[in-house]
Parts: C-alpha cells; sequence; structure tokens
C-alpha cells in the first residue's frame, strides 16, 4: 500500500511534465549596460575603537561622471588587523541626479600601510536609472592627512570609480 502512495504521485507529475516542457518561455534580454567613470573627491574620518587592530571609517564626498554627471557618495568601512596586513570591508552609496542610486558591498582585500585604498565595490541594487543593475566597479583613493592613532583622524580624499554593469530581463513563462 506504502508502494502505491509513491507510485501514484509519480505517474501523475510523470503526465504533467510533457505539458511543461511545452510552455513557451519568453527569452532573456535584452541586455542593458552602464559604464561608469567617476572622479572622486572628498574627505575620510577614521576612528581607532580597538587601537592599530581596527579602525572604522566613513568616507564621504562628491563625484563627477562623464555621463551621468554629479553626485555624492557614502562609504562606511571597518579596516581589520589580518595576519598578513589589512582588510576593509563595508557598504557604499553612491547617490546621482534624479535620484538614482546604486548601492552595495565594498571590499578592500590588502589595504597596505599607505593613504592609497585598491578595490572593489561590489553592486549589489540600484534605483531609477540604475534599477537592477549589477556588477562589480574598480574603487581607487587616496588619502592624505596625519595618521596619529589612537586619535581621530581626517583626511582629504581623490581617487575613481568605473566599470560596467549590467542589466539583464530575466526570461518567464508566456501566460
Amino acid at each position: 500500500m506504502g508502494r502505491r502512495l509513491v507510485v501514484v504521485p509519480l505517474v501523475i507529475l510523470s503526465g504533467l511534465l510533457p505539458g511543461l516542457a511545452a510552455m513557451p518561455v519568453r527569452a532573456a534580454g535584452p541586455v542593458k549596460t552602464a559604464t561608469l567613470s567617476a572622479v572622486l573627491d572628498g574627505t575620510s574620518s577614521i576612528e581607532f575603537p580597538g587601537g592599530y587592530e581596527i579602525t572604522n571609517e566613513v568616507m564621504t564626498g562628491t563625484f563627477v561622471d562623464a555621463r551621468y554627471g554629479r553626485g555624492t557618495y557614502r562609504i562606511d568601512a571597518t579596516m581589520v588587523e589580518r595576519e598578513f596586513g589589512f582588510g576593509i570591508s563595508g557598504a557604499f552609496v553612491l547617490r546621482f541626479r534624479g535620484r538614482a542610486t546604486l548601492s552595495g558591498a565594498l571590499l578592500v582585500p590588502d589595504a597596505g600601510s599607505g593613504g592609497a585604498l585598491d578595490g572593489t565595490l561590489m553592486v549589489e541594487s540600484g534605483t531609477g536609472r540604475f534599477r537592477g543593475m549589477t556588477g562589480e566597479l574598480v574603487f581607487h583613493l587616496d588619502r592624505s592627512g596625519a595618521f596619529n592613532p589612537p586619535d581621530p583622524v581626517f583626511t582629504s580624499d581623490s581617487g575613481t570609480v568605473s566599470g560596467t554593469l549590467l542589466w539583464v530581463r530575466p526570461a518567464r513563462p508566456r501566460a
């Protein structure tokens, strides 16, 4: 009897599969891209709640992109001392004119000991003209200022963000 209960649903399910396979599916597309090449100008505020081992950083400023114009940025990050150097991770928001935004995660695997940061902005969401966009942007920031831990540090920053983001309309079944 237990065997019939198992066999009957399989027979019913196998009868439905050919109908599901024949269901028309709209192809994915079109692919949209957004290429950014922005110049950053701002400041950083760095605090040392854990001495040299950990820092909290807030980086804010403005940017100019040749295609998308002016905007503002904010990056909230934590730098943690690792066995072989420092790593930074955090969250970012790029705000463009017209209320369009890009947001996601910052990753700087090796922050070194100098003022320059090179890493990746992993775009996880967008709004406005960037709605549905994902991808990675290359991030570079030069910082200049007096580093006197454990006192808070304020730096002047300049740098770049560049890369191409993708949006693909997902495939979905036709009604």
